[in-house]
């Protein structure tokens, strides 16, 4: 008969052996393990796979609009992932704003037949406004590097003088 608590020892042991002969084995043979680059490559597949399906489900009126933008920002992530090349970089911001502008351009479409909520809309031009920021950012940065994950562009991060606009 099993009693809640009585086990609970045994059971915390049984898993953190497991938890700790998973991590051995991860870690025996790191011949076999995938490079990062071969990792952001998967990632940015698997980004692009769940925007084309979330895009073809909110053609069918079965996702929300946020959920599309949420898919456009993670396949952004991605493409900034991939490469460290500033033009690189620009055309991922580029290929944000086109989603995001398709999006915006359905949801004109589906308001002009009054299924969508001024609310909506508005979240829309939002994120169309934002995507414009990122890319101009990112045009007007002379700053390579790796995205370490932050939503906008990398820019230069030094501290600025009180007063100046950034």
């Amino acid at each position: 008969m099993f009693i809640p608590g009585r086990h609970f020892g045994l059971v915390l042991a049984l898993g953190m052996g497991l938890a700790i002969a998973h991590g051995a084995l991860v870690r025996a043979d790191p011949a076999n393990q995938p490079s990062l680059a071969d990792l952001a490559q998967a990632r940015f597949d698997a980004a692009n796979k769940l925007f084309d399906t979330a895009w073809s489900y909110y053609r069918q009126k079965a996702t929300n609009t946020p959920f599309v933008y949420f898919a456009s920002h993670r396949l952004l992530r991605s493409e900034l992932d991939l490469s460290d090349k500033r033009d690189k970089r620009i055309a991922a911001y580029e290929h944000h704003l086109s989603r995001v502008k398709n999006l915006q351009a359905l949801v004109a479409k589906v308001q002009a037949l009054g299924r969508v909520n001024t609310l909506e809309a508005t979240e829309v031009s939002y994120y169309r406004a934002e995507a414009e920021y990122w890319l101009a950012q990112a045009r007007s940065s002379t700053e390579t590097g790796t995205h370490h994950g932050g939503t906008g562009p990398v820019v230069d991060q030094s501290p600025q003088s009180p007063g100046r606009d950034s």
